[in-house]
């Protein structure tokens, strides 16, 4: 996973850069706000995925495949019927594309094929994702991992060889990333019949007791999957609206830093559901907790590898990434990056809500924040006219103060959990490692001019080697033991 992660961030950084010095802000701003339009169904949809999930682990830890194989014929059928719906109204928004976004006339065509590849590769998953889950169930994590690998591996061949045997247009970012998803979608089909044969699919397994439970899991799963979505990419819809070309790039750049930050915790969040959901079912709430407060630090120490020095040198990264063109992207990551330590805090919290399926509070409480998040950037965008760093670092407070007097007041109620020791045992030995780094980097940043990417690695470095050290000082006991036992594998691999 951490493999497959890192090969798609490091391609899909230097693709980034190669389309934003060669097609115009107008081309590389209808790829992100088309790309961001349709990112919201995947956030909406996924909560009757993630429902179908919960409960199909649940009936095989039980072993009662025939009630596992209801939920599955159920909840192929329920995304079938949501699907057609769902691709009627997307038929519509195409053909009213130009009206619904501000799009240059020469982009339009590109703009509207994005948008209709996206939809139909979106939907076949939606519809048979389901078939495919086999391999989550049973947490055969490497072979699922090896196919992410395989299929990056393909998509990045296929962009490779669109881009410079055909033409460069951010299109064939479109292109090559469906014909990948879709792939690896047939692979886990016919790899998850194999893993549990018990798995079958059909029509007269429709369980309409089943919808029920589906829908009550999915509707407070999909309010907290928008409010993510809008976290991430309300801003561009307005800037669409009231700003300008360049706005969406910059503020697109920003977007992508700090999504690819939080993708560094992904490995960890995804394999982590199906033991959380086994600790609530044998009321181990006590391990729930310890895991909260152990997730916390380990996301925020994890993040803390990009977050600070990202921070303290984006302006030097921006201006080798793309030149001065797009310099307000250096703000704005900083901006955007500030925000996930706190954000880290919390990185248990939704999962260990799914396991408890107790989802309802923390879903108002998200997305009451993004509501206010959206009024505020409205507010500092169109009303006061400002500009996009200074409406990034509004989206950075309202979502600050959000996660530390919103979300981790939910937290301490929920899991029964002291503020000392969310602050003692979560948030202050997660912060300081990184805090010490960065008096490292910013003096750095000042005394040298960077004039390349290994000046800015070289520089970097030893600050990293500082957060490590800081991390096992400030750890508690629990965090040196296992630091001092992976360190001892690692020796062992490597002397055989």
């Amino acid at each position: 996973m951490a493999i497959t992660k890192l090969l798609s961030i490091t391609v899909f950084i230097w693709v980034q850069q190669y389309l934003l010095k060669r097609i115009s802000p107008d081309e590389y701003a209808i790829y992100a706000i088309i790309s961001s339009l349709v990112f919201l169904l995947p956030f909406i949809t996924s909560a009757l995925v993630s429902a179908g999930v919960r409960y199909m682990i649940h009936e095989y830890t039980q072993r009662e495949f025939e009630r596992m194989n209801r939920i599955l014929s159920t909840s192929v059928i329920l995304n079938a019927i949501i699907g057609f719906l769902i691709m009627v109204v997307s038929l519509i928004a195409v053909y009213y594309l130009d009206n619904l976004l501000t799009i240059e006339s020469e982009y339009l065509l590109d703009a509207k094929l994005m948008f209709l590849i996206i939809i139909g590769t979106f939907l076949i998953n939606f519809v048979l994702t389901p078939l495919g889950l086999g391999l989550h169930i049973t947490q055969k994590l490497v072979i699922k991992n090896i196919i992410d690998l395989s299929v990056e591996v393909l998509k990045i061949t296929l962009l490779f060889l669109l881009l410079f045997g055909v033409s460069t247009k951010a299109l064939w970012l479109v292109v090559a990333n469906s014909v990948a998803l879709l792939l690896a979608l047939i692979i886990r089909i016919i790899l998850s019949k194999k893993i549990i044969p018990e798995m079958q699919f059909l029509i007269s397994g429709y369980d309409k007791t089943f919808v029920m439970k589906f829908l009550s899991f999915g509707s407070w799963n999909s309010i907290i999957l928008l409010s993510r979505y809008l976290r991430n990419f309300a801003a561009l819809f307005l800037l669409n609206r009231f700003g300008n070309s360049t706005d969406v790039a910059s503020f697109n750049i920003g977007r992508f830093v700090s999504r690819q930050t939080l993708q560094v915790w992904e490995p960890i969040r995804a394999s982590i559901g199906t033991p959380l959901i086994a600790m609530y079912s044998k009321h181990q709430f006590q391990r729930l907790n310890d895991t909260y407060l152990k997730g916390s630090r380990l996301a925020i120490w994890l993040t803390s590898f990009v977050v600070f020095p990202a921070i303290i040198f984006s302006e030097a990264f921006i201006k080798l990434y793309v030149g001065d063109v797009y310099i307000n992207a250096a703000y704005i990551i900083m901006a955007l990056l500030s925000i996930i330590p706190f954000q880290m805090l919390n990185a248990m919290l939704p999962q260990i809500s799914a396991a408890m399926d107790n989802q309802k509070d923390l879903a108002i409480r998200m997305m009451m924040i993004q509501i206010v998040n959206l009024a505020v950037m409205y507010y500092i965008l169109v009303v006061m006219e400002l500009t996009v760093v200074e409406m990034a670092w509004s989206i950075a407070l309202v979502n600050i103060v959000g996660e530390l007097f919103v979300i981790t007041v939910f937290a301490k109620k929920n899991l029964k959990i002291t503020y000392t020791n969310i602050f003692n045992k979560g948030l202050l030995p997660g912060l300081i490692p990184g805090l010490l780094a960065s008096v490292y980097w910013y003096f750095i940043q000042y005394t040298f001019e960077v004039t390349s990417y290994v000046h800015l690695t070289l520089l970097i470095l030893p600050g990293i080697i500082m957060l490590v050290l800081g991390i096992y000082i400030f750890g508690l006991e629990q965090d040196k033991k296992q630091m001092l036992d992976v360190i001892k594998i690692i020796q062992s691999k490597l002397k055989n």
